[in-house]
């Protein structure tokens, strides 16, 4: 059983590396649809023109980059509807006509489902440009405070590259859906029941060969109408010298027991990453390695510079 599971956990890694790299076309795909040949601004040629003019031309390229994005994840979703076509041996003038015919109907039947795809590509649109960041971004209000060229292409091309990695990221996560498990009821809850299910979820997660980890009850918590039982699992990387991480990353899971619902009704369950404010629930975002590699590699940092004020080797 063991094996088995290695085996699973190679085929996974080696899924997302195929993904990873069929991703850096979809990149090159979006930016292609982006035109930057004809904006001075990419190249820094601006001829002396004023702020508003630079400005006018950044949101243009703001402008196609958002819209290359969700034209590119409309195009992965709904993809040019074909035929399959008669060969030579085959072909006669009537069946030509019925080949072209049955060609125009599938164009027309996929005409109407991108009609009505596009009045729903609206909220894909509000989702792409929630994950690129305008607030911060003086250049889309205008508010450019005599700002220098330079700057205002900076922030452009800044927006440009978030349009592109949200498109990017959104594509990712249709063709790839984040995995999840099936969670146990109110009545199958047991604290060791509890650990077993974060075990088995968290190893649904994405991330390379090297990390270990390892999941722990805590303690239970009594919360007037329910019962919180908290659990912790610690990531490391392990070496020769140190099997277990000396510096580890924790992730605190939540299952919340409630003291008024049936025994059929599902556990509720939340996580949280130590140095992380985001609480996350299981199937909504997608595991980032990165979220326990910043963390050591703060506390390694943190580390170092005690024992360098103590001197300490």
């Amino acid at each position: 059983m063991k094996n088995l599971g290695f085996q699973e956990k190679q085929i996974s890694a080696a899924k997302h590396n195929r993904q990873k790299k069929m991703n850096v076309s979809k990149n090159v795909n979006i930016k292609k649809k982006v035109r930057f040949d004809d904006r001075p601004i990419i190249h820094g040629q601006t001829d002396n023109q004023d702020d508003s003019k630079v400005t006018a031309v950044a949101l243009a390229i703001v402008k196609d980059a958002i819209d290359a994005a969700v034209e590119f994840v409309e195009d992965a979703e709904n993809p040019i509807k074909n035929i399959k076509w008669i060969t030579h041996g085959e072909f006669t003038a009537e069946r030509g006509r019925k080949q072209i015919a049955k060609f125009v109907s599938e164009k027309q039947i996929s005409a109407a489902k991108h009609n009505r795809q596009k009045k729903m590509n609206v909220s894909k649109n509000v989702n792409i440009k929630k994950k690129v960041r305008f607030d911060d971004r003086p250049i889309i209000h205008g508010q450019t405070d005599n700002q220098d060229d330079s700057k205002v292409t900076a922030v452009a091309l800044a927006i440009v590259k978030d349009a592109i990695d949200a498109a990017v990221e959104f594509v990712e996560d249709a063709e790839n859906p984040i995995k999840n498990i099936k969670w146990i009821t109110h009545g199958e809850f047991t604290a060791e029941r509890g650990r077993k299910q974060i075990a088995k979820f968290v190893s649904k997660w994405e991330h390379e060969r090297h990390w270990v980890n390892y999941t722990e009850f805590v303690e239970r918590k009594d919360v007037i109408h329910s019962f919180h039982y908290i659990y912790c699992v610690r990531w490391s990387v392990p070496t020769a010298q140190r099997p277990m991480g000396k510096v580890t990353a924790a992730a605190y899971f939540t299952i919340k027991i409630n003291k008024n619902k049936p025994p059929d009704a599902p556990i509720d369950v939340s996580y949280i990453f130590e140095e992380l404010s985001l609480v996350q629930r299981p199937g909504m975002l997608r595991f980032r390695e990165k979220w326990p590699r910043d963390i050591i590699d703060i506390k390694n940092i943190l580390i170092q510079s005690v024992k360098s004020s103590l001197n300490i080797v």
